[in-house]
């Protein structure tokens, strides 16, 4: 309660009805000491001081850190219908990608101190596919494969690549099978954010050396 009496006074569009609807959602305890709650409640406690006053911007670095997996689902469940319902924007830096995946519409990726991607989550994961090709007994994969298809590796008669470019599964198995002459119809998959981050990830470590 004196930290929240501390703060208000600091905004001028504080929003003490807000607050009292933010405390009851985030059930805080008024009467415990900052020093005495946990992380997760430390962390409500935080959000609350920060969102009270309605900003346009929400910015959280490494938000979910350290936080069990309740706490971590109601904070991230919170934080959706508090910015559904007020129209901010959060922009959340983190390396858990999962979280990141359920929270984020837009997604940026810094690569040694510089922007390497910024683009829509659902373009993003509509032109990444995991694809799995066996090759036939004579055939083997071609040492210039097309640019856009990342970390390809062999295990036995088994290709696996990423293709960076999808635009539909039928134009891509076509390309897979003029490319590897007459190879059967490749699996292709969806993937993850997760799965995107590693390989793009990888792709970046190499270009840099």
């Amino acid at each position: 309660k004196q930290f929240f009496d501390y703060c208000r006074p600091l905004y001028p569009n504080w929003d003490t009805t807000f607050e009292k609807q933010l405390l009851t959602q985030f059930d805080l305890p008024l009467t415990t000491k900052l020093k005495d709650l946990s992380r997760g409640m430390r962390m409500k406690a935080a959000l609350l001081s920060s969102l009270a006053y309605r900003p346009k911007l929400v910015v959280l670095d490494e938000p979910f850190s350290g936080l069990d997996p309740l706490v971590r689902d109601e904070f991230i469940r919170g934080l959706l219908e508090l910015t559904e319902q007020e129209g901010w924007t959060v922009l959340v830096s983190s390396h858990d990608i999962e979280e990141v995946q359920r929270l984020a519409d837009r997604i940026a990726i810094i690569n040694r101190g510089s922007l390497a991607l910024d683009e829509t989550s659902d373009s993003l994961q509509s032109r990444f596919r995991a694809v799995e090709v066996v090759l036939p007994d004579e055939t083997k994969a071609p040492t210039n494969l097309p640019t856009d298809w990342l970390h390809a590796e062999t295990a036995g008669r088994t290709l696996r690549f990423i293709h960076s470019r999808h635009s539909s599964d039928e134009a891509l198995a076509a390309t897979v099978q003029s490319t590897l002459s007459a190879s059967p119809k490749p699996e292709i998959r969806p993937m993850s954010l997760r799965e995107i981050f590693v390989a793009l990830a990888r792709a970046y470590r190499l270009e840099g050396k």
